[in-house]
């Protein structure tokens, strides 16, 4: 049976006024079980929520996060974690950020000298090159921009090995230059117009310095008369972007 709103009105020692009254023993509830969310809950009833919401000690443990494509888990474990853990984060790219260096020559025009091998253009003492911080496996990407007269010579840009020798040409992007060399720079311009444009390639290690740096630079073979033009009014100009590794 139970008693709802019930007060003893001579003060019953054997009853318990609904306010201000003390209780002086335990309380036994017939079962463990509340029925309602008012209900009176016991204390095997509470022992046993507790108990199924895990033992209480904390995990020893972190799932690592440090790669992405990750499916969800809700996990199983009973184990809390601990305010200040962590699941890290993934590694660092190998090429961080996109780097470009830029080589702007302005040193003196160029009178190519007849050469039957592929040389290395120079204005003086000043390659007609550029370097930039570089690993093996990055891709460099290379935007060239000059002028040029006269006729009789192949051109093409080229990466260079660790010691500064030619290395691979961009123009068959391989050890071996093409018959003619690169297209865009073909000697009859007015023949045959260029079409040209940036140009990737991928580092080797044999072209990476001791320092971490690669240079690509403008080499040409052939006889005849041509200027290549590198002047404070005419500059010779290259760009070259690093955009790291392959992902």
């Amino acid at each position: 049976m139970t008693a709802t709103g019930y007060t003893s009105p001579g003060g019953d020692p054997r009853k318990v006024d609904v306010a201000g009254d003390a209780m002086t023993g335990d309380l036994v509830l017939a079962d463990s079980t509340p029925d309602t969310d008012r209900s009176a809950t016991s204390r095997a009833y509470v022992l046993e929520q507790v108990a199924g919401a895990g033992t209480g000690v904390a995990s020893g443990t972190v799932s690592a996060a440090t790669s992405f494509g990750q499916a969800a888990s809700a996990g199983v474990s009973t184990a809390y974690s601990r305010g200040d853990h962590s699941h890290g984060t993934p590694p660092a790219p190998s090429g961080t950020a996109t780097r470009t260096a830029e080589a702007r020559i302005t040193a003196g025009d160029v009178a190519l000298a007849s050469s039957p091998s592929w040389t290395i253009v120079s204005s003086g003492t000043t390659q007609l090159a550029c370097s930039i911080p570089a690993a093996a496996g990055d891709r460099i990407h290379v935007t060239v921009q000059f002028m040029r007269t006269g006729s009789g010579f192949f051109l093409d840009m080229a990466t260079l090995t660790s010691t500064g020798a030619i290395s691979r040409y961009l123009g068959s992007g391989t050890a071996t230059p093409l018959p003619e060399g690169n297209p865009g720079y073909y000697p009859q311009a007015a023949s045959f117009p260029a079409a040209t444009g940036p140009v990737q390639m991928i580092l080797t290690p044999g072209e990476i310095t001791a320092d971490g740096r690669a240079t690509v630079a403008l080499v040409a073979r052939g006889t005849g008369t041509q200027t290549i033009y590198a002047s404070s009014t005419y500059p010779w100009y290259v760009l070259l972007t690093n955009l790291g590794p392959v992902s």
